[in-house]
């Protein structure tokens, strides 16, 4: 029999008072509240402050030129990766987004909401706690206030990958684990594609982790992953490091400074790697040997030309300028330095400029230059 359609009301009436029901509505009731005052909270933010060193207008400034159609690296100078020129071009030509302060700064308001709910939605898969989640989103978006001097720049791009992989990560299954070893990848390649150094420090964790996860227990995973990593960047620090002797003897012969000499100029180095060719077997350990040899090299032939920087050149005019010649000998370079201090508080230098100038003979600017001359 139909109960009619004031009894289904009334039906429907009670279902809101259910005990589900009501926690349901309250809870998307308070989401709507958390996340109105978190956009009101990054809209003041965001457009309420301008740094002085202005990275903003850098920034736009490179994505006009971009979009210009200067090629990156020769015409486009950029400090960034590829990845980044990627993410401002799709970014400003997709949508059509204008090149003007107000546009970037509304993008990072997105990013920021982004991230923010991508860290609760984390959070919520790990714990199953909508308290839990909503706290990690207030506290996400607390901390991320602090990018707000700086809209438009890499650092925005890095913290919506990395807050990308932390919630497809704290995924439960067969697809999330399956997914995990791909989106690693690629996140680490995208970080590293915009600043290397972020995504060389995403991408170590995230390989200690696997490690760990293979089984081995922690102390013996991160004996082989530290193991894997110094393996993997030996050779680029020997590479460092023989261009530093290059650059060394280079600068020295430049400045009139014979720079030659040393445990490992390019002869020996030529040998030792020679020798390491010889077998698979002490290839590791021989290249370790090349490495601290050339390290030590750079090292000795770095003193060795600030010596005679600071012996032939440095003394008598500091001496000079503190108004003590005597410390122009070589052997009293201590002292030389703490005269130096004496004489000149840099620190204080606006308010004592003149008591300086009165009793040493010399502006402030050339006791600033000549410190910078003593530096190598």
């Amino acid at each position: 029999m139909d109960p009619g359609p004031s009894r289904r009301r009334t039906s429907t009436r009670r279902s809101w008072r259910e005990p589900g029901t009501a926690r349901r509505t309250l809870a998307i009731a308070g989401w709507v509240v958390l996340v109105l005052a978190s956009v009101a909270f990054a809209w003041f933010e965001a457009f309420s402050s301008f740094v002085d060193y202005d990275d903003e207008g850098y920034f736009l400034s490179t994505a006009k030129h971009l979009l210009d159609g200067k090629a990156p690296y020769t015409e486009l100078q950029i400090l960034y990766g590829p990845f980044y020129l990627l993410w401002e071009w799709v970014s400003h030509r997709w949508p059509g987004m204008p090149l003007t302060h107000d546009a970037g700064r509304l993008r990072w308001i997105a990013v920021w909401m982004a991230s923010s709910g991508l860290v609760a939605w984390a959070a919520f898969n790990l714990t199953r706690r909508m308290l839990l989640a909503a706290t990690a989103f207030a506290l996400a978006v607390s901390y991320l206030s602090r990018f707000s001097n700086e809209p438009g720049h890499p650092q925005d791009l890095c913290v919506l990958l990395v807050a990308a992989f932390i919630a497809v990560a704290s995924g439960k299954g067969d697809r999330a684990a399956a997914l995990m070893p791909v989106l690693a990848g690629a996140v680490a390649a995208a970080l590293a594609l915009t600043k290397v150094n972020i995504g060389v420090f995403f991408a170590l964790p995230v390989i200690l982790a696997a490690t760990v996860g293979a089984g081995g227990g922690v102390p013996r995973a991160v004996v082989r992953a530290s193991a894997g990593c110094a393996i993997v960047l030996l050779p680029f620090a020997i590479l460092s490091a023989t261009f530093l002797i290059s650059y060394q003897r280079a600068k020295a012969e430049s400045l009139g400074i014979s720079a030659k000499g040393g445990l490992m100029e390019r002869a020996e180095r030529m040998i030792v790697l020679g020798v390491a060719l010889l077998s698979a077997s002490i290839l590791v350990p021989v290249l370790w040997v090349l490495l601290a040899l050339t390290t030590m090299t750079a090292v000795g032939r770095f003193q060795r030309i600030a010596l005679v920087q600071l012996d032939e050149k440095h003394h008598a005019r500091v001496g000079r300028l503190v108004g003590r010649p005597e410390l122009a000998d070589r052997h009293r370079f201590l002292d030389l330095v703490d005269a130096l201090d004496d004489a000149v508080d840099f620190r204080r230098a606006d308010a004592h400029a003149a008591g300086i100038q009165g009793g040493i003979g010399a502006t402030v600017d050339d006791h600033r230059a000549a410190l910078g001359e003593l530096r190598p």
